[in-house]
């Protein structure tokens, strides 16, 4: 899971850094914490956020057009906003807002956001395929693209359906599953090994991003740490 705390004082990010990590380390949520001093960094910023704390009120960009530019980009990453004045929370709502903190943060005010956000995002939860059938998270194999369509691999079938890939990357609990190419995302679950390839348990090989060999390999086997258990 990667994490984002977009603010222009440092000691924001800080806190926001340190409350995220003991949240999530207490949740055996592999992640990791970005930081950003201001707006244009995080549009500039090219891969998949699944969280942002993000400030409302910060010099040029302001939180809200950072908003505004994500929700263009279909970006489907939860956004928590803080910020100093209450009166900025209302213009702030839209989609992917999950709440707000007046500064300063406070553990449990984060937290009891956190925790809806946990709830929606990354326990194992129901996935619509198609208009009548829905399937668990975690009976997820892999996800193939194909043109303009996605294959769906399942534990028992599987479906193709008109859509993107990246709209299955975010739909998908970040802690279990991983874009390891342009056209593939697979499930940790059911992964044999990792060598020069992906070797899965039904005995699919697949392919991954040489450049992200180590992300692969790090984020899996934090998995199997966690789920060791």
């Amino acid at each position: 899971m990667k994490i984002a705390i977009c603010d222009d004082e440092e000691k924001y990010r800080e806190i926001g850094r340190w409350l995220c990590s003991q949240y999530f380390l207490d949740k055996r949520i592999s992640f990791e914490v970005i930081e950003f001093s201001s707006g244009e960094a995080v549009i500039e910023y090219t891969e998949k956020i699944d969280l942002i704390i993000l400030d409302i009120e910060m010099q040029g960009m302001n939180g809200i057009e950072v908003k505004e530019i994500l929700t263009k980009r279909n970006s489907n990453g939860a956004i928590i906003y803080v910020t100093n004045h209450e009166e900025l929370m209302q213009p702030a709502f839209g989609k992917n807002v999950y709440g707000f903190l007046l500064k300063p943060i406070y553990e449990e005010e984060l937290y009891q956001i956190l925790d809806v956000v946990y709830k929606n995002r990354m326990e194992p939860r129901l996935i619509q395929v198609t208009d009548s059938v829905w399937v668990r998270s975690t009976e997820i194999r892999y996800i193939f693209a194909e043109d303009k369509y996605c294959r769906i691999y399942t534990m028992d079938t599987n479906y193709l359906i008109r859509s993107r890939i990246s709209d299955w990357e975010g739909k998908l609990p970040g802690s279990d599953f991983i874009r390891v190419q342009k056209s593939c995302i697979v499930n940790f679950k059911f992964i044999r090994r990792i060598g020069q390839d992906i070797i899965m348990e039904d005995n699919t090989v697949l392919t991954y991003s040489r450049n992200k060999r180590e992300v692969i390999k790090n984020n899996y086997n934090t998995y199997l740490i966690e789920h060791a258990w």
